[in-house]
């Protein structure tokens, strides 16, 4: 079922075929203002290069802001994603790692965090094919914090880890980043 007010689909799974009211339609795109449409991102072009050094070690891009909308309560999820992969034949500029987290979070339409987490994932390993990947997101969902149980603490941790990302390797991840908060 189509929302003419918010130009949106409404017929994903886990939406139930509600409709939003029109209230509620004015204030998701006054909160999604200069969002870039998915379209529009996922066209310019995302900067992937030849290995030619042969690097095998680990990259992360880390604490990439992101803001989205949950689909159940329609209400914002706001928090940061880490990237970590193993390079094979490319490597990717760094800030096309932000383009594409943008791409698959700012956009006109509302989504859980695991899916986003899973469509995150899944965009960098089809562009790269690296050896691994992990992709972690913590986030603070406003529908926990703003409303309902009303939780201010609370934070909600996903992650999707592609191809090789063994024991050691996660361990090498998770310590690089805590390297970082000290």
């Amino acid at each position: 079922m189509a929302c003419p007010a918010g130009g949106m689909n409404y017929n994903k799974d886990g939406d139930k075929g509600r409709l939003l009211m029109v209230k509620d339609v004015k204030a998701f795109r006054e909160n999604r203002v200069g969002a870039l449409p998915d379209e529009f991102v996922l066209k310019k072009k995302i900067v992937a290069f030849p290995n030619d050094i042969k690097y095998k070690g680990l990259v992360i891009v880390d604490n990439i802001e992101f803001s989205t909308n949950c689909e159940h309560h329609v209400v914002a999820i706001e928090g940061l994603m880490h990237v970590g992969y193993i390079p094979n034949k490319l490597l990717i500029g760094l800030s096309q790692v932000a383009r594409i987290i943008e791409s698959r979070a700012n956009v006109t339409t509302m989504t859980i965090q695991e899916r986003l987490n899973q469509e995150v994932a899944d965009e960098l390993n089809k562009i790269l094919k690296p050896e691994g990947l992990i992709v972690i997101i913590i986030a603070r969902h406003n529908c926990m914090t703003a409303r309902g149980v009303r939780q201010r603490n609370s934070q909600t941790t996903t992650s999707c880890i592609r191809g090789k990302f063994d024991g050691d390797l996660r361990m090498e991840f998770f310590q690089l980043l805590n390297l970082r908060r000290k």
